[in-house]
């Protein structure tokens, strides 16, 4: 990650220069290696052939051609391989030298899951699969719902990391007096994902899904309780309707909960009121801290993430469109995701969260939307 310019941070593979090195040669080079692995390649052979290089993805056991290249143009991406060979074990490279050039064998592990980060936030596994399509896409506004203190900000870096594989032109805004003139800027440097921490409230929402529309992906913030008041919020914004619907994917709400202790976690009767407020029936168990070595006496250890979540699907990006009040937009976010309540409910029967903090985040959504 490096500076551009006052609040404006900048990461990716796209450095200047005047000739295929050093940039366009190791861009050239990770779309090589993007192409072999979507192949499902384990290994990629540099292989001289007199004046020119047979560039091999080993599939499946066989050995498949993906290019052929002059000695210049493999000689630029052996140099990109060795410059970015790297220390994680992401590829491993193996080389001998021949008089008529250089034999070069990338040795490729089992692509990694992209979900795990995802799911340390504490998100459920199918928010994470629909997040890790929705960032392959690249295209679309992702927008999580929340206050200050919910998360959010850990969670847009996640997705934005999420985002930034292969070569990509990642850029974020960061604080600036003028939000809407620093988003323009941004825009004209044409990244492929623009983060934006928080949208504001005038017509600050326009260049985000300005940026969405032309074929970026776009993760940001906004101050809303809950799924609904962000779409309704982001409406009142915008007096394209149907930007709005065609170009938002998916709205997340995100709370922070406390974890509680799975060694001294101690089950209970929960509370009349507590059954009534959450939907339980009287005399369910759920669980309270107690205190143990593990926890430093506290009952619990950190914090976990509750998500909520929206998928615009066609019939949503309709309701949209038509102007829908929210309490038609509620009814049919039910059926393409569960609400914060709902999730942090499920939380509760699991022995996660404690009753109070459920009700608490119910609480906290159910407040009224403000513009």
């Amino acid at each position: 990650m490096r500076s551009s310019g006052e609040g404006v941070l900048l990461s990716g593979r796209d450095e200047q220069s005047g000739q295929r090195a050093p940039g366009d040669s190791i861009a050239a080079f990770e779309s090589l290696l993007m192409r072999a692995r979507a192949l499902g390649a384990d290994a990629v052979h540099f292989e001289p052939l007199g004046e020119e290089y047979s560039v091999r993805a080993r599939i499946s056991g066989a050995l498949v051609e993906m290019l052929r290249a002059g000695p210049g143009e493999a000689a630029s991406l052996i140099a990109a391989a060795r410059r970015s060979a790297e220390p994680d074990g992401s590829y491993s490279l193996h080389a001998r030298s021949f008089a008529d050039g250089e034999r070069l064998l990338l040795t490729l592990p089992p692509e990694p899951d992209l979900r795990v980060p995802l799911s340390a936030l504490g998100m459920p596994a199918p928010l994470a699969d629909l997040i890790e399509a929705t960032t392959a896409r690249g295209r679309g506004l992702v927008l999580f719902a929340g206050p200050a203190e919910a998360g959010i900000a850990r969670s847009l870096e996640t997705v934005t990391a999420l985002a930034s594989r292969g070569v990509r032109r990642i850029l974020r805004r960061a604080e600036e007096p003028d939000a809407r003139a620093s988003i323009r800027t941004l825009l004209d440097l044409d990244p492929d994902v623009l983060r934006i921490d928080a949208l504001g409230p005038g017509d600050f929402a326009d260049p985000a899904l300005v940026a969405a529309a032309e074929d970026r992906l776009v993760p940001a913030g906004i101050d809303a309780p809950n799924t609904v008041a962000a779409i309704s919020l982001l409406v009142a914004r915008h007096p394209d309707r149907f930007g709005v619907a065609t170009n938002l994917r998916i709205v997340v709400a995100q709370r922070l909960a406390r974890r509680l202790c799975s060694r001294c976690r101690v089950p209970q009767q929960a509370t009349g009121s507590e059954s009534a407020l959450l939907g339980f029936d009287s005399g369910s168990v759920v669980y309270a801290p107690g205190g143990c070595e593990a926890c430093g006496g506290t009952g619990y250890v950190g914090n976990i993430g509750v998500f909520g979540w929206v998928r615009i699907d066609s019939a949503m990006a309709r309701l949209i469109d038509g102007g829908a009040d929210a309490v038609l937009l509620t009814r049919h976010a039910g059926l393409t995701g569960p609400s914060l309540g709902t999730t942090a409910r499920a939380l509760v029967r699991e022995g996660v969260i404690t009753a109070s903090e459920a009700v608490r985040i119910s609480r906290e959504t159910t407040s009224a939307v403000t513009s």
